[in-house]
């Protein structure tokens, strides 16, 4: 079952001309996670979380019991906009579980601090921010709201976030494999090293996960690898298998949305980025929709 939010998000950014690879560098780091000496709130911390007792909140320092755990899974499943509280409550016990294999607490510790790791530290950003430019996303407007929004969580936290997304892709987890390769290289903990755009790295890293995710027919890979091959990205460019790519995942998207105005827009949206295919390389293109649908990776 295709996952409908990243599918029906990345299909009104295709739409509107938007949408792109993002990218990522993994970085290690050696602060235990629970570290709350680098906390700095820069306001009031989260206060709104879902309805769990405060006994069941009080284990939230040691090891999650099974069924508190499949509790905070279970209110994340139902509403992901409880990821950023649920991951800054439970952070350590999400994190154990994550290191253990559950893939599930992997995914939530990533929705609730995966926006939040373009985040510098604190002290390095004291530094830079008179360096930085006025305008585009690593302004210091847009550093400025980053660190606001991401109250409550730690440099060391955030950091972890590479190791989250990377061990459950390496556990065999399709949606981590995908947000593996399109996590972004902003994302890297030194403010420095983004400024530097370690890009091409990451994609040597990333790409085998990306294409085993195709090959396991997880949909939001396709659309990923139509990006690759549209890019050039460590291969020559070959806009027909690019366009065979999101031919997939459009029909995916078919078969299974609720919400054919979506449906509707991207596939607007792809016949204008393909318009300069000629009708052989569409019929060749087709025919490669099919063959990836049946689970080859071209």
């Amino acid at each position: 079952m295709i996952s409908m939010k990243p599918l029906l998000l990345a299909a009104v950014l295709v739409a509107t001309g938007v949408f792109g690879s993002l990218i990522l560098l993994k970085a290690k780091v050696s602060v235990a996670p629970g570290d709350v000496s680098q906390r700095v709130y820069l306001g009031a911390p989260p206060t709104s979380a879902p309805s769990l007792s405060t006994a069941e909140a009080g284990v939230r320092a040691g090891g999650f019991k099974r069924h508190l755990l499949e509790k905070v899974l279970a209110t994340f499943a139902q509403s992901e906009g409880d990821a950023s509280v649920l991951a800054n409550r439970y952070f350590d016990s999400l994190f154990a579980a994550a290191k253990s294999g559950d893939t599930r607490a992997a995914r939530l510790l990533h929705a609730g601090i995966g926006n939040c790791t373009n985040r510098p530290s604190q002290l390095e950003y004291a530094k830079l921010r008179p360096a930085l430019p006025k305008q585009g996303r690593l302004s210091q407007k847009n550093m400025d709201e980053t660190l606001k929004r991401c109250v409550g969580f730690t440099d060391s936290q955030l950091a972890l976030d590479w190791d989250i997304v990377r061990d459950a892709a390496d556990d065999g987890d399709d949606e981590m494999r995908v947000a593996y390769y399109n996590m972004s290289a902003e994302a890297d903990k030194s403010l420095t090293s983004r400024l530097n755009n370690r890009v091409l790295e990451h994609y040597t890293r990333a790409l085998p996960y990306l294409r085993d995710a195709a090959a396991n027919g997880y949909a939001d890979a396709y659309l990923s690898m139509g990006d690759v091959y549209a890019k050039g990205i460590l291969q020559s460019a070959d806009l027909t298998l690019a366009y065979a790519y999101k031919l997939a995942w459009l029909e995916r998207l078919r078969a299974e949305s609720a919400y054919p105005n979506e449906v509707s827009q991207f596939s607007v949206g792809l016949e204008r980025e393909f318009a300069d295919l000629s009708n052989a390389q569409r019929l060749q293109a087709s025919a490669y929709a099919q063959a990836i649908l049946r689970g080859e990776v071209l």
